[in-house]
């Protein structure tokens, strides 16, 4: 059983890229070598390409096979993001670029978790990492958490954490801030949750896709930068949610070297390595993030407002991402669960039921105060009220 630092014997099974292990000797030849080791052509496409000529004359590669790492660029200017806005001391060495958090946290999965084993998973909780879990032929356990934090019931994290893992736990899924729930763990929390990490040699899977997608004067914390349990968080970032580029499919990891090596390995076999062009495309977005990040926030915390406001529930407002996430039992009368979300949809309103993000939110309902522009919000919020009422 791979409890940390141990990987699953699957992704120790597998070979990596085929001329891995010679980069290091290729990399002596400081003139250059006759580049005969990969399958690619060294001219770019003879037909027109849906991007500036300065955009191609500034990146002439960006058409070939990268290192499945990412480009040095990129990763470079990751790490200088994390060092600086996520406190965490990371070199360009120690960060994977992916096809999305989607695939990084896809990848993560097949390396600390083989068949049978088991994955505690914190809920209410993003949908497809249960799926992953399964198809890497291991188990989910469950364990209402964010919602039932928030409500005061749950004494003492720690021991409420204790009593859900078994022997054989690999892991732990971590998403702060939670979609959907919109909770956004403080130092303290977050601690609670590493110490029984540690004490139980356990991964931590930490989803960060809403990262500094917080209000009301929070801030987004990485748990690998508190100082407890450090070695043993993987934590995964995209391009999708606070870059508002969910189409360009890339992301990132970052974490203990001998797990991003395993995660590689499992990437080559999976998709070889994410998007090049795309690559090269969000280094001036990370370079210029301060200039733009504080808009993004401020946009989204308004309109959470406005949404709120025109909702008109005595409702626990989301302090961080952008959902609202809402147990719908006192609208249902003796209809199920089903039924209301098809009457809101035959009102014109597409709203997601809560049995999707765990077993405990069967009556549930998430609705998203960003997918439509700010009017259309408004005017789907007052209709959605007057469906429930």
């Amino acid at each position: 059983m791979p409890r940390f630092p141990e990987v699953s014997a699957r992704s120790a099974r597998i070979s990596g890229s085929t001329f891995e292990k010679f980069l290091p000797r290729l990399r002596q030849h400081r003139d250059g070598f006759y580049k005969l080791h990969i399958g690619d052509s060294d001219r770019g496409p003879n037909y027109v390409l849906p991007y500036r000529e300065d955009f191609a004359a500034q990146n002439p590669y960006a058409f070939q096979y990268a290192n499945t790492w990412g480009i040095t660029r990129l990763r470079r200017a990751i790490a200088e993001k994390l060092r600086d806005e996520n406190h965490l001391s990371v070199e360009a060495d120690e960060v994977l670029v992916t096809g999305g958090a989607t695939n990084a946290l896809s990848a993560c999965v097949h390396a600390i978790a083989d068949p049978h084993e088991e994955i505690l998973v914190l809920t209410p909780s993003w949908p497809f990492f249960r799926g992953m879990v399964q198809l890497a032929g291991a188990h989910v356990r469950e364990l209402p958490f964010y919602c039932e934090l928030r409500q005061g019931s749950i004494p003492r994290i720690e021991t409420y954490l204790e009593s859900a893992i078994t022997s054989r736990c690999v892991g732990i899924y971590l998403n702060s801030p939670n979609n959907p729930s919109g909770v956004t763990l403080d130092e303290a929390e977050l601690t609670a949750v590493l110490r029984v990490a540690e004490a139980h040699r356990l991964w931590v899977v930490s989803d960060e896709a809403y990262d500094q997608m917080a209000f009301d004067g929070r801030n987004t914390l990485s748990p690998a930068a508190l100082g407890v349990a450090a070695g043993q968080v993987l934590t995964t970032f995209t391009f999708s949610k606070t870059y508002r580029f969910a189409g360009l499919r890339l992301g990132w990891a970052t974490g203990p070297r001998t797990l991003l090596e395993a995660m590689n390995k499992i990437m080559v076999h999976m998709i070889y390595g994410p998007t090049v062009p795309g690559q090269y495309m969000m280094v001036e977005a990370l370079r210029t993030r301060r200039e733009w990040v504080p808009s993004v926030q401020a946009e989204y915390q308004r309109r959470r407002d406005d949404f709120l406001d025109a909702l008109a529930l005595d409702l626990h407002a989301p302090e961080g991402t952008y959902f609202v996430f809402f147990d719908a039992q006192q609208f249902l009368g003796k209809e199920p669960i089903d039924a209301l979300v098809a009457r809101c949809i035959d009102a014109g309103v597409a709203v997601t039921p809560g049995e999707d993000f765990g077993d405990d939110y069967r009556n549930w309902i998430r609705v998203c105060f960003a997918a439509e522009d700010p009017e259309r919000s408004r005017q789907a919020a007052v209709r959605l009220r007057e469906i429930l009422a």
